[in-house]
């Protein structure tokens, strides 16, 4: 583990509160993910073979960044005294948050993107399954968080 409890024991948050901050997460993650594709959508940068602009990916990198270094602060804040955090735990933290493949950012941003890709198209069908796609992606998140047993 990456904790230590060398003091008195960590006080974890409730159940309800991780729901609520896994919820802020999922919904600031969509929320800048349909943001950023469909700007780029309508001002015709939405490229079928990079995605977004690099530009929009860094800022979008660097978003996520902040949410790391603020849950970093609130973790140590939160610390008791004479506990503490391997030295690792925040570089395996943001690597699993940003790498492509093994993060749920990553994720989101790429089926977001494949919405904005099919809305881009002509075909009426094809611009369906972009929504859907993008029903499909909120609905599930929501069964897992709100509906099925912890």
């Amino acid at each position: 583990s990456s904790y230590e409890a060398l003091g008195p024991s960590f006080t974890a948050l409730s159940g309800r509160t991780q729901q609520c901050l896994v919820i802020l997460s999922f919904g600031v993650t969509m929320s800048l993910s349909l943001v950023a594709s469909l700007w780029s959508l309508k001002t015709g940068r939405l490229s079928k073979v990079t995605g977004l602009d690099w530009e929009v990916y860094l800022i979008l990198f660097c978003c996520v960044g902040l949410s790391l270094l603020v849950q970093a602060v609130w973790a140590v804040a939160r610390l008791k005294p004479g506990d503490r955090f391997d030295s690792t735990a925040f570089a395996v933290a943001a690597f699993t948050s940003m790498a492509p493949i093994i993060s749920d950012f990553y994720d989101t941003l790429k089926d977001v993107i494949f919405g904005a890709l099919c809305l881009q198209s002509e075909h009426l069908m094809i611009q369906i399954l972009g929504v859907v796609s993008w029903l499909y992606l909120c609905l599930f998140h929501a069964y897992f968080l709100l509906v099925t047993d912890k």
